[in-house]
Formats: C-alpha cells, sequence, structure tokens
C-alpha cells in the first residue's frame, strides 16, 4: 500500500525488515488509516488499534490490502540499505532518510497535502 513501484517496494521493504530487526515500530501511517476505516472513526496516529504499527510493535494481525507479486518479490530480496524512514510525497515520489531528523525535514519539504491527514 506503500508504493506501487517494484523499486521503491525494495527498498520500503529494506526499511520495514531493518525496523523489525532492531524492535523499532513499523510506524506506518497506512495501518492507523486501514483501522480506521475499518471501526469507522477518524484516523489519527494514536488510534487504539492492534493494526496501528504506530504504536504496536511487530506485524499487524493481518493484512491492511490486497499484495501484489512485486511486493511479494520486495519483502524477498529487499534493497541494500540502512534507511529506517520514508515519506511519500505529495508528487508519489517516496523520499527515504536515515534520521528522524532528516525525516522530519522530508516530511516538511514534501509533504504539504498527503501528511496532514496523518499528523
Amino acid at each position: 500500500k506503500e508504493t506501487s513501484i517494484p523499486a521503491t517496494q525494495r527498498q520500503v521493504a529494506q526499511v520495514f525488515l531493518t525496523r523489525l530487526n532492531i524492535g523499532m515500530t513499523l510506524g506506518s501511517d497506512v495501518t492507523f488509516i486501514y483501522a480506521a476505516k475499518q471501526l469507522g472513526v477518524e484516523a489519527t496516529p494514536t488510534l487504539d488499534s492492534p493494526y496501528n504499527t504506530r504504536i504496536h510493535g511487530g506485524l499487524p494481525p493481518g493484512p491492511n490490502a490486497t499484495m501484489n507479486y512485486s511486493a511479494l518479490q520486495a519483502v524477498a530480496e529487499p534493497a541494500e540499505g540502512d534507511y529506517l524512514f520514508f515519506v511519500a510525497g505529495d508528487d508519489g515520489t517516496v523520499h527515504f532518510s536515515r534520521t528522524n531528523e532528516e525525516h522530519e525535514q522530508q516530511v516538511q519539504q514534501y509533504c504539504q497535502q498527503l501528511c496532514s491527514v496523518t499528523q
């Protein structure tokens, strides 16, 4: 759900797998948005749902979208890298960063409309 571009899916997989390996929450906005839709409530990053990977560690209890072959392949063969964060910009470009400070700068620079829903 994060991106449909195969090369970007591989880098997103790298981020998620790295986060899982170091015990960091996945922090995926699409998970709390999915949970809110299922519950019929407003989507907020603090929504108390086991699907909300902003506040609950590990994987959610089930899928939040239908995956495609390239997404499965991305997890099987993630990109190289040490990124811990990414943000999908308003133009659809995904920007990767290593620190929370870099990530926050990219959110401010590239994600004015989409991120206003998830802040």
